[in-house]
């Protein structure tokens, strides 16, 4: 009795098609992580840049919220004067309010 070759041929077609699906994806995955070490990559740089420029941010918002720079913007586009002596404080007595609210009282009657 002689065997056909068929069944060979045909576990030859399947080991073949199966390494090369293998390879295939093996090159897949490969790829696929590649694109992801690249967007982290990317990922990293914006992050970078994004702390770098927050940083100069807040260096621009010091500098123009010191006094040095409020000071002269407000004497020269302002005109506006420091007060540098301490606050005013007037004494008034009990009896000078009562008086008043007496006068204004005969006032408005």
């Amino acid at each position: 009795m002689k065997k056909s070759s068929k069944p060979i041929l045909f576990y030859l077609l399947v080991l073949l098609l199966t390494i090369v699906s293998f390879f295939i994806s093996i090159t897949m995955l490969k790829i696929s992580y590649e694109q992801m070490l690249m967007k982290k990559d990317k990922a990293e740089k914006e992050l970078i840049f994004a702390v770098q420029e927050q940083k100069k941010l807040n260096v621009i918002y010091q500098d123009l919220t010191s006094e040095d720079y409020i000071i002269p913007y407000a004497k020269k586009n302002l005109n506006m004067i420091r007060n540098l002596n301490e606050s005013l404080t007037i004494k008034i007595s009990k009896t000078q309010i009562n008086e008043l609210k007496e006068h204004i009282n005969r006032k408005y009657e």
